[in-house]
This record gives structure tokens, sequence and C-alpha cells, in this order.
């Protein structure tokens, strides 16, 4: 498949296994050998190194030539640094106000959550969800609190937007994945803020809102799926919808729901006499940390043998 746009600055390969059969030229005879998304990496004559990919339509596909020198820039990332990570709200009793629960018993307390960026990413679109609790003079304990606090959020629709947990240590509003569709929604998490108030005149704010990093995250899957879309609809509208319903859809190679190490390499294109301005490429390859650590000590080895920098900058 030939490229829409031949002036493409990124593109990205999503590679299943490495195959040293992918035919290195589209009209190869082995090029039957190859699964879709068998990769290989080769090198020219003249030790300009390229990918050979065979796609997950079943087509042979062949990257720019790079010439090691001009390779500005070569990093593996693990999935579990691509991940989203998602922040955990603790939502406790402020003890500096009130020393224990007694000092709670008969009150009426007021928790307001805020999610922001409910619509889009303007901090101005928010849902606001009260909650108001008279803690009874019988309550038994802060846990006995914390659950009915638990339950009141549940009830005002916030567990749409986030996980409600309690414990002994308090009420935690953990941040989750929104929903997800392919190219159109990201599936981010929408973000909150927490306040307190104590009705009755010069009462202090009863709680306190603990942020911290969660042992939740959103896999990287998501957002390579989105890449995937991207870098295919950047070679012409036409792969984006543009000819619907006669437009041509490309089989997806993403997985969002798995996770995948990245090999990312930056490198520049010059011509010469009027063309010698640089001008910047970027390929990526996702794939298992197998696949990403071989390919990058095959190129990290290709760089090594030049003596140029390669700075580009």
């Amino acid at each position: 498949m030939r490229n829409f746009n031949t002036n493409q600055t990124r593109f990205l390969y999503v590679a299943s296994q490495i195959n040293a059969n992918v035919a290195k030229d589209r009209n190869a005879a082995d090029s039957a050998a190859a699964s879709k998304l068998d990769i290989n990496l080769g090198q020219t004559i003249t030790g300009e190194l390229f990918f050979s990919y065979k796609n997950a339509d079943g087509l042979i596909t062949r990257s720019d030539s790079i010439d090691p020198k001009k390779i500005k820039s070569l990093k593996k990332t693990a999935a579990a640094d691509l991940a989203t990570k998602l922040l955990s709200h603790t939502i406790a009793i402020k003890t500096a106000n009130y020393a224990d629960l007694a000092a709670l018993k008969g009150k009426t307390i007021k928790l307001t959550v805020t999610v922001h960026q409910v619509f889009d990413f303007d901090d101005s679109n928010v849902l606001v969800f009260p909650v108001v609790y008279t803690v009874p003079s019988t309550e038994s304990s802060l846990t006995t609190m914390y659950q009915a606090i638990d339950a009141l959020l549940d009830d005002t629709g916030v567990a749409k937007f986030g996980t409600i947990s309690s414990s002994s240590s308090g009420v935690v509003i953990t941040e989750k994945q929104q929903k997800y569709v392919r190219g159109k929604l990201s599936g981010e998490p929408v973000k909150f803020s927490v306040a307190f108030d104590v009705a009755g005149d010069n009462e202090p704010e009863w709680g306190t809102d603990t942020v911290a990093v969660s042992g939740s995250t959103i896999g990287d899957g998501y957002v390579l799926a989105d890449l995937e879309d991207f870098c295919n609809g950047e070679k012409g509208d036409y792969y984006r919808g543009f000819a619907y319903p006669c437009d041509y859809n490309p089989e997806k190679a993403i997985n969002p729901a798995s996770t995948y190490d990245v090999l990312s390499i930056e490198y520049f294109w010059a011509g010469n006499v009027e063309n010698v301005q640089k001008s910047p490429r970027l390929i990526q390859v996702a794939g298992s940390q197998a696949i990403v650590n071989t390919l990058y000590s095959s190129v990290k080895s290709a760089m090594d043998g030049e003596t140029g920098s390669g700075s580009g900058a």
C-alpha cells in the first residue's frame, strides 16, 4: 500500500514478531513466508537502515531508508511508563478541627465533589455532586460514618466518574477510565476536587482531601490505538472516512486492552544543494519487550558503527 502523502513524518508499526523472512522488496517472492505484523530490520549496502513489515491487511510495506548518522534520538519505553496513572482522593476527618468522632456527633456535615473536564478539557465544564450527612449521636465509629458517606456518594452519581470505597481510614475516590471510542473518545479519566463544610455559624471545615497516585492504571493500548488511527489518517483523509461510504478502513493492529513497549527512532532527512534543510521524521514500533529490546540493540549497533554524531539539531 503506497502512502497518500509522501511527506508523512510519523509512522507506527505494530510488531508481533521479528521475522527475517519479511520481504525487503514488495515484489520479493519470500513475502509469503511472513505473517501479519511480522517485522524485519534490514540494512542497505551503503549502511542505511529500513524496516520491512507485513501489515494487518497482509500487505508488505517498507519504511524510509534511515542513515544511522542522522538519527537524533533512539529510545525504548516500557509499557508501564506509558500507562496512565490514576489518582485517588482520600477523604477523612480533619483532626486539627475535630479531634475525634465525638466532636462531629449531631452536626450536619457537607461534602461537595466537583468533577472537572466532563465534556472537554475546559475546567469550566463541571458537574457538582453535593452530599449532606447529619452524624447521628449514636454513630459508633468513623468507619460507619465513612460507609454512610460512601453510600451517599454512590447515590449522587459520582461512581460514574470514579471508583468509591471506604474503610476506617476514610472514603477513597479513585479516578477511572471514561468511555472509550477508538479515534473519537479517548477514555481519559476526569479530575476531581473536594470541598468541606459544616452547617452552622463559624464551624470549621470537617474534612481533608489527600491526593495520591493509586495503584491503578490505564494501559497504553488505548493511547496507541488512537495513535495508530492518526498515523493511518495522516496518509490522507481517504483513510479517515473522507469518501464514506466508499472509504477504505485499514485493519487495526493495536488491541486497546493490551499493553505494548515502544521503540522510538527520531531522525532527519536532508538533501543536497537547495534541499539541505533537515526534515524531521519519527518511526515508532510497538510490540513486546523482547521485540523492542532486540530492535533497539540492532539500531544502536548500527549507530555505534558510524563516526558521525547524528545530532541534526
